[in-house]
């Protein structure tokens, strides 16, 4: 038995994905260059809040100053032409939290202080094939918004080990039909709700920054709804909150379309992705990837023409 667990390089998936059938290559639109570093938190900082920036150079950055003795600081940038150093974003949050503080700021770091690059997508469609297992970062585990991990890892390495052992005391082999239930577990559990936001990922991704900018500074999408979906409440909108994003969304009423087709579709792949197949069937298992590609296929459709045209010599 074989498992890799060794991050977005994913060594061992990348070796014999073929002969496992995993995906080896990832998308460049589904990779975030990142840059963190905690600092300690200065005396006389006023505020203690999580403020998230969602949209600006096409990525996310944070200023978290709600730990008790720290403050820290991400950025993160999706892995596309001419993108910008997320190290210099962390310098221009540096920069937010002078303005807020009274008094001088040591930036020196306490902890982290490292660049890195992550998966920011859906889950894999399967992480297991005979004797071989995928976890983390490998199978691309992670919340699609931020990149976060840890817990869904966590989560993965539970259930991993649960079935493992299961088929062990039952002295069975470790064939992908007896595996599949690791499969079915983990994307059930928390995987659908990750390609829910997958797919406002890629809408905030394929429409410009002012685009986003403009559907943020009116309340369109509100950080509030975006730090919600990232912990699993899909977004609703009463009545009377509709109508007021529809009063200030009306001289972009394209864009407001897009939006809600966008919320309509992570409502739609959510629901294909609770109905993941249960068991091992090569036939069935094609036929859901083919119904879940429907939906995904126009998003990375629209991604590589605007990105294409971006990069394109004038």
């Amino acid at each position: 038995m074989v498992a890799d667990a060794t991050g977005f390089n994913a060594s061992l998936r990348n070796k014999l994905g073929t002969i496992f059938n995993f995906e080896t290559q990832i998308e460049p639109f589904d990779i975030v260059l990142t840059f963190r570093k905690y600092i300690k938190r200065p005396k006389n900082y006023v505020g203690s809040e999580f403020k998230v920036f969602f949209g600006k150079y096409h990525g996310i950055s944070w200023i978290n100053s709600e730990l008790p003795d720290l403050i820290d600081l991400f950025a993160g940038i999706p892995k596309l032409s001419a993108h910008k150093n997320p190290k210099e974003i962390v310098r221009e949050l540096e920069s937010m939290i002078l303005k807020n503080t009274d008094g001088p700021v040591d930036f020196t770091p306490i902890r982290a202080n490292y660049g890195g690059i992550i998966p920011t997508r859906r889950c894999l469609d399967s992480f297991c094939g005979n004797g071989f297992l995928l976890m983390g970062d490998s199978a691309c585990q992670v919340e699609p918004l931020n990149g976060s991990g840890i817990a869904s890892g966590m989560l993965a390495g539970y259930l991993a080990a649960k079935t493992v052992n299961s088929i062990f005391e039952a002295g069975k082999e470790f064939t992908i039909n007896n595996l599949w239930s690791y499969n079915y577990e983990w994307i059930t559990n928390i995987g659908a709700q990750y390609a829910s936001l997958d797919i406002l990922r890629l809408f905030l991704l394929s429409i410009t920054e002012n685009d986003v900018s403009f559907l943020i500074k009116h309340k369109i999408i509100t950080e509030s709804e975006l730090r919600k979906s990232m912990i699993g409440e899909t977004i609703r909108v009463s009545l009377l909150e509709l109508i007021r994003k529809l009063f200030y969304g009306f001289s972009r009423m394209g864009l407001l379309l897009e939006l809600n087709n966008a919320i309509r579709d992570a409502d739609k792949i959510k629901k294909i992705y609770l109905n993941y197949p249960i068991h091992f069937d090569l036939h069935e298992f094609n036929r859901w990837k083919k119904t879940r590609d429907k939906i995904l296929n126009k998003y990375y459709r629209k991604l590589k023409l605007r990105w294409q045209s971006r990069s394109a010599p004038s």
